[in-house]
């Protein structure tokens, strides 16, 4: 093999002579004649033949040597397995024959000879590929000629469906394009996904090959599975002068019949048309009077579904391709027609911030107040997304700047809502309502605190709007900013004169929401603007009350502080927690320690009845009452709890009997002690 592989003759014969077995392999399947072909080793070859090296043995990889001899491009070694009967149909791995290695590398001598020993010109590889699409896709013009004049089926497709013709079209193979349509290559015919080759052609711009599929009668109209035609394809990669050459076929009519031409096929993506010639001249030397055909074909809608009723002039206005907005303007494009969504071209440019093409069509007649089918406008997008230099030229055009939307929404809510300042200082100039809510009952004002939005709540203000108005579950401005704890808002709200005490449809208040979430800073804020710590919600909390029973302690030191009262149930809960911590709170915030509860129990009863000797004594240093407290003391035969009063009996403001009966009782019980 070493022999073979360097041209060593003499050593590949002596060797020969010793009876070595010349179809010996390689771990790889390799025998000394592939090496000896690889390398272009002619004479070599010959030798291992005559000593009856195996033509036809493969390699592991499904090559044998005239594949290997094909690839190295040795035309002699080549020959001389030719002669020797190597198989010309033979497959390797991936199903590639001679021929098509041949035609892969433009070999037309090779070609010859192989067809002229029968090798079969249409069989294809595992991707579906003839020899013709194999030398067609590599530029290999008299191959394809020969391949073509030797009966190679033009119109064969690979498993893509893509021809011949589409294959060069891709590229950009002018001549080979023109002798496989000479040779009757079926120019409409469509690949998997509906694509013919003057699409593909347009894709990739590939004029002078459009020209020659225009010129074989390739359908300018047709479309793909998704819809998309050739100029679609063209306009997508900016190619304006492909997008000339697709629009002048339009324009001279065709061959094609008009009901089947659609109006997305003057689509402009990306702004094909940049020539100032387009706008300056006839399209193309076609006077706009003899252009009926064009016309039908810019008013006319999409038949398919996927393509969703879109029109060269809304695609156009999308990409705010002024140019080509002016060319479909000056053939009188619709600027009414709507797509599925229910948007015109007009809507479009709103909602992409095209000032000019925006411009441009309500110079020509575009209706301002057009609705989509959610009943948006375009004042509403224009708003929403802040494009105010749009929202102007809408409004000056006569847009209604008080039109309800999906959800009763108005232009002004939705630029309160996306913090569009300069878009709602405009509207309100417009006398914008302010007074409209929409279907939660939210107006501008309360979409504005909710979504944080300080700069247009205080522009707002300004413009008098109700700081106290409600939505449906009664919330206001104030328990909004409340709840998102946004200190400037809500301070900003006080200021105007925001009702501290209002309820909402649970009846509670912005304090009570704020002792709910624990919010200190806000609930100082809201004290100080004399909010009532006495409200309660529909449970009859109060906000102390709901502190307590979220255990919020330190929003019920500031409550006490400011004031609350601690009634029955206040008085229950704060006694049913630790009992140290929360006699210290009542007693720091100097409470009532002798209001009842709902049991007629007074906090010391509370904690004398449950044993708790720390927190009645903690009361009795602070004052509290011993009054009938005893009686659980007795009751409970606690003697700890009995000789703690005894202590405090001078402070006790009881009847003499009660006093009497409690003394003797109290001895008794510490004699027995």
């Amino acid at each position: 093999m070493i022999a073979s592989q360097n041209g060593q003759i003499k050593i590949v014969q002596h060797l020969l002579k010793s009876k070595a077995d010349t179809n010996i392999k390689t771990q790889d399947g390799w025998t000394a004649l592939m090496f000896a072909s690889l390398y272009g080793h002619t004479e070599t070859v010959k030798e291992l033949i005559a000593h009856h090296a195996k033509v036809n043995e493969k390699n592991q990889d499904g090559w044998t040597a005239l594949m290997i001899a094909i690839e190295k491009k040795h035309f002699d070694v080549f020959k001389t397995l030719l002669n020797s009967k190597a198989n010309v149909n033979c497959k390797e791995r991936h199903g590639w024959t001679p021929l098509m290695l041949a035609s892969r590398h433009g070999l037309t001598d090779i070609v010859g000879l192989l067809i002229k020993r029968n090798a079969n010109i249409n069989d294809v590889n595992d991707e579906g590929r003839t020899s013709l699409m194999i030398a067609t896709l590599n530029g290999h013009v008299d191959t394809v000629k020969l391949l073509t004049q030797s009966g190679s089926d033009v119109n064969l497709s690979n498993y893509d469906g893509w021809t011949a013709l589409m294959l060069a079209s891709e590229k950009g193979y002018t001549n080979i394009v023109q002798y496989l349509l000479k040779s009757k290559a079926d120019v409409n015919s469509k690949d998997n996904l509906g694509r013919t080759a003057l699409m593909i052609a347009s894709f990739r711009g590939n004029n002078d090959v459009i020209k020659l599929l225009l010129e074989a009668q390739a359908y300018v109209s047709d479309q793909d599975f998704n819809g998309w035609t050739p100029l679609m394809f063209a306009s997508y990669n900016n190619y304006t002068e492909t997008c000339k050459l697709l629009i002048e076929r339009a324009a001279k009519g065709s061959n094609e019949n008009v009901d089947k031409i659609t109006e997305i096929n003057l689509v402009s993506n990306n702004g094909c048309m940049k020539s100032d010639d387009i706008l300056d001249e006839p399209i193309l030397g076609h006077e706009i009077s003899q252009s009926n055909f064009i016309l039908t074909v810019l008013n006319t809608s999409v038949e398919r579904e996927i393509n969703e009723g879109w029109t060269a002039l809304m695609k156009a206005s999308q990409t705010g391709n002024e140019r080509m907005i002016t060319l479909l303007l000056k053939f009188q494009a619709s600027v009414h027609e709507k797509n599925a969504a229910g948007k015109t071209a007009l809507f479009l440019a709103c909602e992409s911030g095209h000032v000019e093409a925006v411009r441009l069509l309500l110079t020509n007649q575009a209706n301002v107040n057009v609705q989509d089918q959610n009943k948006t406008t375009a004042l509403m997008i224009a708003s929403e997304s802040g494009h105010e230099e749009i929202v102007k030229l809408l409004l000056e055009a006569g847009a209604y700047v008080n039109e309800r939307g999906p959800y009763g929404n108005t232009a002004l809510m939705l630029a309160s809502k996306f913090g569009r300042t300069s878009t709602v200082q405009y509207l309100l100039e417009c006398k914008a309502i302010l007074t409209f809510q929409n279907s939660f009952g939210r107006s501008a004002l309360m979409l504005a605190t909710e979504n944080r939005h300080k700069g247009i709540v205080e522009l707002l203000l300004l413009h008098k709007a109700d700081v106290n108005d409600k939505d449906q579950k009664g919330l206001t401005p104030l328990m909004m900013a409340t709840k998102n704890r946004d200190r400037d808002i809500v301070q900003l709200l006080l200021q105007n004169e925001a009702d501290v005490n209002l309820h909402d449809y649970l009846e509670k208040t912005a304090l009570i929401i704020a002792a709910e979430c624990g919010y200190t800073d806000l609930i100082n804020l809201l004290l100080d603007y004399k909010s009532n710590t006495e409200e309660k919600d529909y449970e009859g909390n109060t906000a102390l009350m709901v502190a307590v029973k979220s255990g919020q302690y330190d929003v019920a030191k500031i409550l006490l502080k400011h004031g609350a009262a601690i009634n029955s149930e206040e008085g229950r809960v704060l006694r049913s927690q630790d009992p140290l911590t929360k006699t210290h709170l009542l007693i720091e915030t100097k409470a009532n320690i002798d209001d009842k509860d709902s049991n007629s129990c007074r906090a010391l009863m509370f904690a004398v009845s449950k044993g708790q000797y720390d927190m009645a004594k903690l009361l009795l240093d602070h004052g509290a009452k011993i009054n009938s407290a005893l009686l659980p003391a007795l009751k409970n035969k606690d003697i700890d709890m009995c000789s703690l009063l005894s202590d405090y009996q001078e402070n006790a403001d009881l009847q003499k009997q009660d006093v009497l009966t409690v003394l003797l009782r109290t001895n008794q019980f510490k004699k027995k002690r």
